[in-house]
């Protein structure tokens, strides 16, 4: 590849990612709280709006019930009149109210009514016979031609002996009119509720959660310029110790040593604490540029290979030929080294660490298996928090920015970091990363 023409392609610009873990906590909390509150505003909606249908349901029925049944209850002699004149014409009623009227005797023939939607037959012969041998008076419905019709049958008793019954009935089509008009009421009613509750509690919840945005930020800006204040006497300190570590007496010069390392700790300590403020704010800087993801993880792993070998660690590689992807070679084998460092660090002398890359669809997957002691359950949720260490019991030197970083790295390459633990033991550290 030609070097001026790769130069050329690389860029430098700042990486924007909204996978920030406190921002998307945050927000998940604001909508859990949200989710919440609508969801109990839509429970007592629904409780309320099922209270109002039944009792406007049972407030729309009573009129007919009542219609009916006064119809029925004054009309009882008729049927005792025309039972006992066998050869009597018909009795004609007229409907009243909406209310049609039918007599029968013992026998079901009807003895007259009223003009009825049922014509000349009986509208419910089942309810009839039933109120006859009962003796109770009851109410049923009956649809013909497309309509409901609520019917009451009263027996007509003589010495008590039925001797017939009366049948009265009312159309419901006013009453299902009516509840149909409710239920469009209450669910544009409950629909409006909810829209409008959700607006409502959505900016209550914005509102409530902003002082922990800022304080959020407030730590963020500072974490950022504390990093940045720190560099000027660190270098000093680390000047100071270099001066006195090459002209100082033996004894200036072990102290220079000791100042010197606790030095370039901090120095790292504070580079690793402005990487993370800048990934905190949404920027990262990333010199993007084709890279040989395999060639990468090759040469990241030849220079962690002495310090395996004097742990007494077998590194094995496992990586195709080539993988071409878009990215910064050096934030890559930063992220690298971490994974590869903590995986030194917890394996056992005599132990092994596989590193593996395959090719999965249009992304590659990078796996760092150690044969150490694996991960706590109760450690997992919180490897990739800032400041955590695992298993301190151990005694495993580090700052706990490591994973933190490694993660943030990733996702600034659209990517991700996971941990899991193996089935046959260790610890399984996976990048998933996009592919040119």
């Amino acid at each position: 590849m030609n070097p001026t023409r790769t130069a050329r392609v690389a860029t430098r610009q700042p990486v924007r990612h909204a996978r920030d873990p406190d921002a998307i906590q945050l927000r998940l909390v604001g909508l859990r709280l949200a989710a919440l509150m609508v969801a109990l505003l839509s429970v007592l909606l629904l409780v309320l709006g099922a209270v109002a249908y039944v009792r406007t349901q049972d407030a729309l029925l009573q009129p007919i019930r009542q219609a009916i049944q006064i119809r029925a209850n004054g009309e009882l002699r008729h049927v005792f009149d025309l039972s006992k004149e066998g050869g009597h014409e018909p009795l004609t009623e007229q409907e009243a109210a909406g209310v049609f009227i039918t007599f029968v005797n013992r026998r079901m023939v009807v003895l007259g009514g009223s003009p009825s939607p049922f014509g000349n037959a009986t509208p419910d012969r089942r309810a009839a016979e039933a109120a006859q041998d009962a003796r109770v008076a009851i109410f049923s419905t009956r649809i013909h031609a497309g309509q409901q019709y609520m019917l009451y049958s009263k027996p007509v008793l003589h010495n008590g002996r039925a001797v017939g019954a009366v049948q009265t009935g009312m159309s419901e089509q006013q009453y299902r009119e009516s509840l149909q008009a409710l239920l469009q009421i209450l669910l544009i009613v409950g629909g409006i509720g909810l829209v409008a509750s959700g607006g409502i509690t959505g900016l209550v919840v914005s509102r409530a959660l902003l002082p922990i945005r800022q304080a959020l930020r407030r730590q963020r800006d500072f974490v950022a310029d504390a990093a940045h204040e720190l560099r000027t006497p660190l270098t000093i300190m680390r000047s100071t110790a270099e001066v006195g570590l090459a002209n100082g007496t033996e004894d200036e010069q072990q102290r220079a040593e000791q100042s010197l390392v606790q030095s370039n700790h901090l120095t790292h300590l504070v580079d690793d604490l402005s990487l993370l403020a800048r990934a905190d704010s949404g920027v990262l800087d990333l010199e993007r540029s084709p890279l040989d993801l395999s060639r990468l993880t090759v040469e990241t792993i030849s220079g962690v290979e002495i310090l395996a070998e004097e742990q007494g660690v077998r590194v094995e590689v496992d990586l195709p030929d080539e993988l071409r992807m878009l990215g910064d070679a050096g934030r890559l084998r930063q992220l690298l080294l971490i994974l590869l460092d903590n995986a030194v660090k917890y394996t056992p002398e005599g132990g092994d660490i596989e590193v593996s890359v395959e090719r999965r669809r249009s992304r590659a997957q990078l796996r760092v298996h150690d044969s150490g002691p694996g991960i706590d359950a109760h450690d997992l949720p919180n490897l990739f928090d800032r400041f955590y260490q695992a298993d301190r019991a151990r005694g495993v030197a580090g700052s706990g920015l490591g994973l933190a970083i490694g993660r943030r790295i990733a996702e600034a390459h659209g990517g991700h970091l996971s941990a899991m633990n193996a089935p046959d033991g260790g610890a399984i550290f996976t990048i998933s990363l996009p592919l040119a």
